[in-house]
């Protein structure tokens, strides 16, 4: 274990660039990982939204899905859960397939991240107050936030992915907004809109739109502005106090029946649309606007590698050709300080070195005294072997083959 076995280097043009490489959990290509770390939440000052100033707060690593939930992926966990001890997880409404599911409440939708979690064998974020698993009801929710299963983000966690690691930005890409970056519905030149007064999306007649449907941001993220608003963990709490500032991982505020939605929808406006906009929905309440987006942590990469942030790759185990994988598939990913970043998908290959025992010897020493019976022990013989879970078997043989025999 700690073996050097590659080093990885990537191009980038610009000059004096630091990057850092880390393995990403192949198994989540369908999700962006959010980088721990501290970020500026909130509007631009010029904007003067006084129920989200800017203040600094900390969010912990995370995953969030690309896109929001779709119809058919939730239709597809919900025909699973049927028959797997969540009996009343609603149907979900939509305008096809390919585009976010709407029509189900919050307390649905916390469900149908504990059922996907069990689907996939991960352990259920959401329990009742007793300890159980939430798989129905409209009961209390408490999260267990160290959990590897599916979930709603907090709203912190939600404006920190859609920022993309921007910073003095409205927008997951810059100041200004228009139709060719989001489905929204244009009312004024307000906020950078430069769809000024166009009203619903050309493109969708005012719909909504397939999801991925429009540009990711640097973190991946697509979506986070227009179509169907998301709803997230946190209740309600419409004072600007929501979380102050130097606050860690925060969760909101508790104790009422409201719970926080962001990024606007087909029928919001560039003001609504902005990534600090907070908006807020009654958790029984159900809609064809609201819709939501899952998220992950504690998630492991699960590979028996390590790879250090200058790029070099080396083994967190010893491995054994008899008895490990021949090859392992990786994805790496390159980010800059600027938040870009790259990923790719490698194949290490476990070579078998073949070696042949060694140390070949005789535990005891080897003589017998005349007339013993046969099967008198003589000898009890010892060799050592490289390869690890070894199994040696010892034979007489002519002497007449290489130096080995």
């Amino acid at each position: 274990a700690g073996s050097t076995i590659g080093q990885f280097t990537s191009l980038h043009d610009d000059a004096g660039t630091t990057v850092t490489y880390r393995l990403m959990a192949s198994h989540l290509t369908d999700f962006g990982l959010i980088p721990g770390g501290w970020f500026t939440v909130g509007a631009l000052v010029e904007d003067n939204y006084s129920n989200s100033p800017s203040r600094k707060i900390f969010v912990s690593e995370f995953f969030m899905a690309k896109t929001e939930v779709t119809l058919q992926r939730w239709e597809q966990v919900r025909t699973w859960s049927l028959s797997n001890g969540y009996p009343d997880l609603d149907v979900g409404a939509g305008t096809g397939n390919a585009y976010p599911v709407g029509g189900v409440n919050w307390f649905n939708m916390t469900t149908w991240c504990n059922a996907v979690s069990e689907m996939e064998g991960l352990t259920p974020c959401y329990y009742d107050t007793s300890g159980g698993v939430i798989r129905t009801g409209t009961g209390t929710r408490i999260c267990d936030w160290t959990a590897d299963g599916y979930r709603l983000p907090t709203e912190a966690e939600w404006e920190k992915a859609a920022k993309g690691g921007r910073l003095n930005s409205r927008y997951p890409w810059g100041n200004t907004i228009s139709h060719a970056l989001a489905n929204y519905a244009s009312s004024n030149g307000d906020y950078g809109d430069l769809s000024n007064g166009a009203g619903g999306h050309p493109t969708y007649g005012g719909g909504y739109s397939p999801v991925g449907s429009f540009a990711a941001n640097d973190y991946g993220i697509f979506d986070t502005v227009g179509n169907a608003y998301e709803m997230v963990w946190d209740r309600t709490n419409v004072t600007p106090g929501a979380f102050s500032n130097g606050a860690i991982n925060p969760i909101g505020a508790g104790g009422n029946t409201y719970r926080m939605m962001k990024g606007g929808s087909v029928h919001e406006s560039a003001f609504k649309s902005m990534s600090a906009a907070r908006s807020y929905f009654r958790a029984l309440n159900r809609v064809q606007s609201r819709g939501f987006r899952i998220a992950r942590s504690n998630v492991a990469h699960g590979y028996p590698f390590t790879l250090e942030a200058n790029g070099t790759l080396k083994t967190a185990t010893t491995f054994d050709f008899e008895s490990n994988a021949s090859t392992y598939a990786i994805r790496v990913e390159a980010r800059d300080e600027y938040n870009a970043s790259v990923e790719s998908n490698f194949t290490i290959t476990l070579t078998n070195l073949n070696e042949p025992p060694a140390n070949l010897s005789s535990t005891v020493s080897l003589t017998i005294a005349e007339n013993q019976p046969i099967g008198t022990v003589a000898g009890i013989f010892n060799a050592t072997d490289p390869d690890a879970n070894a199994s040696l078997t010892y034979s007489l043989v002519s002497g007449a083959g290489d130096a080995n025999n």
